[in-house]
């Protein structure tokens, strides 16, 4: 019985042991490009939407830095958040984005791109 639960505990821990914890964003590049879009006014709190491309691990990078953006007041500071994480403004957009009741705001959005290694 006892050789029945060494088994199975190295069993459960080998499975463990070969999975992967979510690593900080530096560790592992999604894509090479990134989308952020940006709604809202500056100076006050801005809608943020970040496509990094498709995957578990690019859907949960997209929410850490949504997270983390939650709360800046400027296209600027957006940008240089991704800036400083290695990316390069490829190129940016004005838009405005309509809402289905005829509202609208105001917006930006970023081609970004990042060296993989």
């Amino acid at each position: 019985m006892k050789q029945l639960h060494l088994t199975i505990t190295l069993i459960i821990f080998g499975i463990f042991a070969t999975l992967q914890p979510l690593q900080a964003e530096e560790d592992y590049p999604v894509s090479k490009y990134a989308y952020v879009q940006i709604k809202g006014k500056i100076d006050k709190r801005m809608s943020v939407e970040v496509d990094l491309g498709e995957g578990d691990l690019a859907d949960d990078l997209e929410k850490i830095i949504e997270k983390e953006l939650k709360g800046y007041h400027s296209y600027v500071q957006i940008l240089q958040y991704f800036l400083d994480k290695d990316y390069e403004l490829v190129e940016s957009y004005d838009q405005v984005f309509t809402s289905a009741s005829g509202g609208g705001s105001a917006g930006i959005s970023f081609l970004l791109k990042r060296p993989i290694e």
